[in-house]
């Protein structure tokens, strides 16, 4: 907890600096100097935004985003309580816990029970279909976390991470799936794609995402973009994951496919599902908890609003997330 708390304290004491007043009418705006972890994305236009700091995922969103089936869901806070689940058992303190945002108080738990096929899964509905979607999030590993062993009921050690599809999962059109395996006990990155006629392309194994002797209890800010192809005849659709740690000023290429066949027709034209998490076929030898914090999803290059200048007056409006009641 120290170094979460230096941490904090450091990135608070840089939002007290605020950029000098331009008395020239003719001068260029001035700039915010701003910890971009603290505040991620705090300026671009955006489908939902998300810090869980209502403490409830029962909320309406603008765009008709919406938060699908729950598994294992719940929103928790930094006092160790149950703020949110979805069958309304909140509660605590459980003083055992070590639950807290990234950015404040309130962080979305995804709580794996030990032992083989464990579930905790949140998916998500865009409310639209969008021909190319960037999606960003902090996410903490379990402090914990030992990837599990080889699975002989399910035949396999692969725990789902991210997906994303048009029209069904893995039954209509095209599906992307982040997902990890095994090695040690660390955890590897290995992707798949499903084409528009939604056959299964292979997995894009990777290196190490989690090595579970250094990773235990840090944050991780991970964008992953997603582009369909340009014309039925082309392959150039894109799936793609950058991280960056918390204590890291650049992210990171995990993996990239860029030859995607995903032009769809006769369906949603662009990506409009996905859930977070999912399944784990790995026999896990504890039961784990992962926090997840400042969910975006937007139309928008994040990586590149991340080293762009943020004028002290946007041109350009925010779109409001949650529409009050």
């Amino acid at each position: 907890m120290a170094r979460r708390t230096w941490f904090r304290s450091a990135a608070y004491g840089l939002a007290f600096f605020s950029a000098l007043a331009v008395a020239e009418s003719h001068c260029p705006a001035p700039v915010v100097e701003r910890d971009l972890r603290l505040e991620p994305w705090a300026d671009i236009p955006y489908i939902v935004k998300e810090d869980f700091e209502r403490g409830s995922l029962d909320v309406p969103y603008a765009n008709g985003f919406d938060w699908g089936q729950s598994v294992r869901m719940t929103v928790v806070r930094d006092d160790q309580r149950i703020t949110w689940e979805k069958r309304g058992e909140i509660g605590g303190p459980y003083p055992d816990k070590d639950w807290e945002g990234f950015s404040g108080s309130h962080a979305l738990r995804f709580g794996y029970p030990s032992g083989g096929d464990g579930w905790s899964e949140q998916r998500f509905s865009l409310g639209g279909a969008y021909p190319e979607l960037w999606v960003g999030y902090w996410m903490r590993v379990p402090t914990n976390w030992t990837h599990g062993a080889w699975n002989s009921q399910s035949n396999g050690d692969n725990n789902k991470f991210f997906a994303i599809w048009m029209d069904e999962y893995e039954k209509v059109g095209p599906t992307g799936v982040i997902q990890t395996r095994g090695t040690s006990g660390d955890s590897k990155i290995s992707p798949y794609v499903r084409n528009r006629a939604n056959r299964h392309l292979g997995e894009n194994g990777g290196g190490i995402f989690i090595d579970s002797s250094r990773d235990r209890g840090r944050w991780m800010q991970v964008i992953i973009h997603m582009k369909m192809a340009s014309s039925l005849d082309a392959r150039d659709g894109v799936f793609e994951l950058y991280r960056r740690w918390e204590d890291q000023s650049d992210f990171e290429q995990v993996f990239a496919f860029d030859s995607w066949d995903n032009y769809h027709v006769g369906g949603n034209r662009g990506f409009a599902h996905g859930y977070l998490m999912g399944w784990y076929n790995a026999v896990q030898p504890d039961a784990t908890d992962w926090l997840m914090d400042d969910f975006i999803a937007t139309e928008h290059n994040l990586l590149e609003s991340e080293t762009r200048e943020v004028p002290v007056a946007p041109s350009e409006p925010r779109i409001p997330s949650i529409i009050q009641p």
